[in-house]
C-alpha cells in the first residue's frame, strides 16, 4: 500500500509543498472519488472533495505538524475512511 507521506514522518526545515498520495481498493471496483481532508487540526477538515486521482496537486506547508485523512466513495454508496496521518515539517 502507498501512502505518502508516511504517518509520522519527518520533513526538514525548508520543506515548502507535498502531495499526498494513497491508494484504495474496493471489491466492487466501481469507487466514484476521494474526500480529502488536510490542515493543521486533528482531525484535519475537508480540503478537496470529489477527486478522482490517488493524490493531490503539491500542496503549500510551513514549518508544524499536519494532519490528513481520505474518505474513499463508490457507487453503491459505501464508504471507506482512512486513518488520520500526521507528518511534521521541522
Amino acid at each position: 500500500m502507498v501512502i505518502a507521506p508516511g504517518n509520522g514522518q519527518n520533513f526538514p526545515a525548508g520543506q515548502d509543498e507535498v502531495t499526498l498520495v494513497w491508494e484504495a481498493n474496493d471489491l466492487d471496483d466501481d469507487i466514484l472519488g476521494y474526500d480529502v481532508y488536510f490542515g493543521r487540526e486533528n482531525p484535519p477538515p475537508l480540503f478537496r472533495s470529489e477527486l478522482t486521482d490517488t493524490q493531490t496537486d503539491p500542496i503549500p506547508v510551513d514549518t508544524g505538524n499536519y494532519f490528513w485523512q481520505i474518505i474513499t466513495r463508490d457507487q453503491a454508496g459505501n464508504e471507506s475512511i482512512s486513518e488520520v496521518f500526521r507528518f511534521t515539517v521541522e
